[in-house]
């Protein structure tokens, strides 16, 4: 899976769960509703999407389509790697 199809489909969860217009540049700084429980969601609604666990230590700093997207493609490059 390449970085552009992770993207889209983080943007798809994280737009779904915050009942927002699909953009890629959604953050919680930018937007209101990413509150602490939503945060909780999107994080569990991608670790079931894409079957793997962040690490819980930097929990708080995925708090971005970009940042999440990061994470996935390392996880699934290092799955492809090993």
């Amino acid at each position: 899976m390449n970085r552009e199809e992770i993207t889209l489909d983080v943007t798809k969860v994280v737009s779904t769960i915050l009942k927002c217009e699909e953009s890629a540049n959604i953050s919680r700084e930018s937007h209101s509703d990413w509150d602490s429980l939503n945060h909780v969601e999107i994080i569990f609604s991608l670790e079931d999407k894409f079957d793997f666990q962040f690490p819980r230590a930097g929990f708080d700093e995925l708090a971005s389509i970009s940042s999440l997207v990061d994470a996935i493609s390392t996880f699934l490059n290092s799955e492809e790697d090993g």
